[in-house]
Parts: structure tokens; sequence; C-alpha cells
């Protein structure tokens, strides 16, 4: 298994290896590659492996059942059904099970993207299945999505955790549920056409919205928590998004484009496209995939990326998940050796930078954008960046 470019034997580590990184554990119990590119290729492995997972993984201890692996797998191994597999007895009764036990430890201690894979692989769930218990599945899907969708999805259509990779995935998120809801119809019951009329509108603010903060050669701005192929390409959203009825946004025109509710900024003249950072470093509540780059950009010239900041490429509380969250790792200003906003262990923020602005001045022949933070207030003479 090849996972975050680090290889290991399945026959050599088992399942739950501690010495393994947690998130290369979640990517083992995910089972994204039944639904990959070429998978009808490795059928015979797919179903291996699913039945190896039952028999090696019984309920409900270790990262195979916590609620975050367990959403995305109920998900997948439902997909590779309907893509034609069919389930057998056993690997349905493990799913009804896996969906069972999610329904019991939904995560809203940690809320965010991963409230809502929750509440998908309920809906998903709660459609594939019949009956009363699937139906109680279903709706208590549909009544997280309905209070999660104004929560998370802000009026400028950026996901409230201000990164452009986890707006990727959860924009996929409801790509599938409106794909499912539409595939399922009159059985997508009580409050389903209404959330199905949300999912929609609130999917085409967010293409939008990941429309403003790509770079000409189609790669995220790399703020906050943000990698390359993790989240599927914004290329790839777009056609999923085309394929069930999300209207297209009207291009992005030379510039300025103001993400308001998000924070974020993009300028585009002549050759050069500019992804500016004057956001707050997440929702006070749930920052964790927040990093210390307030103030931070990134440049395009000729459609190469010039100026990037450091991005993500591991998790954990080691130094190179220090290193990569601090403001020395950005494109902006670090004061004293202190990052702009205080970032601890692996998900942790303290102290934080505010953003103060941005002013935006604009005529036909010129552009000009500025803000501030207060990150660095606590520091002697209390300064402030100005940019």
């Amino acid at each position: 298994m090849r996972f975050l470019n680090e290889e290991h034997d399945l026959d050599s580590i088992g399942w739950d290896d501690s010495s393994i990184s947690k998130l290369w554990r979640y990517n083992l119990h995910y089972f994204d590659d039944l639904n990959g590119s070429g998978a009808a290729e490795r059928a015979g492995i797919h179903a291996a492996l699913v039945d190896r997972w039952i028999a090696e993984n019984p309920p409900v201890g270790g990262t195979a059942w916590e609620p975050y692996p367990t959403s995305l797998r109920i998900v997948n191994w439902i997909k590779w059904s309907l893509s034609g597999k069919g389930l057998q007895a056993r690997w349905l009764h493990s799913l009804a099970i896996q969906t069972r036990w999610l329904r019991r430890n939904v995560e809203t201690h940690l809320l965010g993207n991963h409230l809502i894979a929750n509440a998908k692989a309920m809906v998903f769930a709660g459609l594939f299945f019949r009956g009363p218990e699937a139906e109680e599945w279903l709706d208590r899907g549909v009544q997280i999505l309905g209070q999660e969708l104004g929560e998370q999805i802000l009026p400028d259509g950026g996901h409230f955790e201000r990164s452009p990779m986890y707006h990727a995935l959860v924009m996929e998120d409801l790509l599938d549920l409106v794909n499912a809801f539409t595939a399922y119809g009159s059985q997508a019951h009580g409050g389903a056409g209404a959330l199905t009329d949300q999912l929609r509108s609130r999917t085409a603010a967010m293409r939008a919205w990941l429309q403003a903060m790509r770079h000409p050669d189609e790669s995220l701005g790399l703020f906050n928590d943000t990698a390359e192929d993790i989240a599927p390409a914004a290329a790839e959203l777009d056609r999923y998004a085309a394929e069930v009825g999300i209207e297209p946004p009207v291009a992005c025109a030379a510039g300025i484009v103001h993400l308001p509710a998000s924070g974020y900024v993009r300028v585009a003249r002549g050759d050069a496209v500019a992804l500016l950072d004057t956001a707050p470093i997440g929702p006070d509540y749930l920052p964790g995939h927040g990093h210390a780059d307030t103030l931070s950009f990134e440049l395009s010239v000729k459609g190469r990326r010039l100026i990037v900041n450091g991005g993500t490429s591991e998790y954990g509380t080691g130094p190179g998940r220090q290193r990569e969250r601090s403001t020395a790792a950005h494109s902006t200003v670090e004061i004293a050796g202190e990052n702009s906003s205080e970032v601890w262990a692996g998900f942790r923020v303290g102290r934080r930078a505010r953003p103060i602005g941005p002013v935006i001045e604009a005529t036909e022949r010129s552009w000009r954008v500025q803000c501030a933070h207060d990150g660095s207030r606590h520091l002697p003479g209390k300064p402030t960046h100005r940019r």
C-alpha cells in the first residue's frame, strides 16, 4: 500500500500499527481505490481486501472504527456496489453494522468537514438500504446537513475552514449528495427535496469560489492545510458539477475578485495573477487546519507559479508539522522570530492574528489592496504588520 508517498506491506504491519502515522492508517481504512481510476482491473484484489477487512477488524475498536474513516468507507463500499459490483451478504451485513455504529458516534465534538462526511455516509446508507432503521439514518443525515450547510459554506461560497483543499473535499461531498438524491428520486423522502435545492445552490457558489482560488495552471492556492493530489483536481470537480447540472460560474476576469466572507482576494493583471490571504485563520471554535499565514500571497506569471506558500505534507505533532504551519513557511513577514498566530501541537491554535481590512482601491488603470493584522500585538511596542 502506498499513501502519502509512504509505502508499507499490509502483511507486515497489519491494519493498525501504532508506529505508522494516524493519517496513513486512516487512508488504509478509506477504501478509496474501490472507485479509483482503473478499478475494474483490480476487482479481485478489492473483493479480497473487503473480506480481509471484515475478518480482521471486528467491531468496534481501533482506527478502523473511528467515525471519519468509517464514513468514507461506507460511501466507498456503496459506490462500489452501485457501479455494478454488488455486495455479498456478509459485506452488506458489515456495512449495516458500520452505519449503525456511526449513527451512535457522530463527530459532534470535532464538527467541520468531519460532520459533513458523517452525514453524507448516513444519507448514502439510508438511500441504499430499506426499512425503518435506514429511514432514520437518512433523516439524521439530512438533519445534520440542513444545519451545517449554512454554517460551513460562507456567503461567498468558501468553506469556513479557509483551506482550498478542504473546500474541494467538501465540494465533492456535496456533489456526491446531489448525485445520490437525483439518482434515488422519490425514495429520498422527508426534507431531502428542499435539501437538494440547497445543495445545488451552495455547490454552485463553491464552484465559483474554487475558480477564484486557483492558479492559471489549475493548482490550488496553498493556504492553511492544503496540498495537491489529496482532493480531486479543480477541473475534475468542474466536470462532475457539469454532469449533475451545476451551472458554471462566470469566468474570473482581469481586475479584483474579493471573497469578503472567507477573506481572500484574487488580483489579475496582464500576465500576473495573485491570490492574497486577508482571511482569519479559521472559525474561532475550529481553527485546527489553520496556519500562521495571515497576509501571505501567491503569484503566478505567464501561467506558472512564481511565489508560493510551503503547503502541507504531513499531520501529527512533529517538527515538520510545526515548520509547515509557521509564518516562516509562508510568503509573508515574520516579526522577531514569532509566528503571527500561535499554532501548536497538530491542530491547535492559541493567540491568533486578526486581519484589519482589506481596503481595496481600484480604477480602470490601477488597483491597490491594503491589509494589516494584529498577530504581533503581544510583542514589545505592539507592532502591527501592514502590507
